[in-house]
């Protein structure tokens, strides 16, 4: 059994789920495709952001930046579209700085821009829609928490940048 502390959209490390590897019962294709679709996204992202550390779990410490979380949100397989297609949300917490630099806040937005090769969030991802072929399309929705943010509470460390959230599609194959 793994557990896993999800930052939350405050940037407070958040619930711990338990997830596990073994189930009495056999895992439907979003299960087998899902850890595929997050690591396309992570290399998606590491692939088309100069710099950028991403992360398919939440790390203790971050201490290169840009740096990037990445977090499912939702998945439901029943939700389908035409009966054979799935949507699923995720979370990429993106940290573009410590709290502590006040050059990080002005280099955030550059992150938040619609386009620019290499910085450009969204323009990573529109590089390939398909992640690598991992999943139909994928596309940032909305950018959410923009600021600086405290991690793992009160007295955690803070840093600077913003939450994206991308929606997936991906035909049941």
């Amino acid at each position: 059994m793994a557990q896993i502390t999800a930052l939350s959209p405050t940037g407070v490390m958040g619930p711990k789920y338990t997830f596990s590897a073994k189930s009495a019962f056999a895992p439907t294709p979003a299960e087998i495709l899902w850890p595929a679709i997050l690591l396309g996204l992570q290399s998606q992202l590491m692939s088309n952001i100069t710099g950028l550390v991403a992360y398919d779990y939440p790390p203790d410490s971050i201490a290169n930046f840009p740096a990037a979380v990445v977090i499912p949100e939702t998945l439901d397989p029943r939700l389908c579209i035409g009966g054979n297609s799935y949507t699923a949300r995720v979370r990429v917490v993106m940290l573009t700085a410590s709290g502590d630099d006040a050059r990080g806040f002005r280099d955030m937005y550059r992150y938040l821009a619609p386009t620019g090769a290499n910085i450009s969030f969204k323009a990573a991802l529109a590089v390939d829609r398909t992640l690598g072929a991992k999943c139909d399309d994928c596309q940032v929705v909305a950018y959410e928490n923009v600021g600086r943010r405290l991690v793992g509470g009160d007295t955690g460390p803070s840093y600077y940048g913003f939450d994206a959230l991308v929606d997936i599609i991906k035909s049941r194959t």
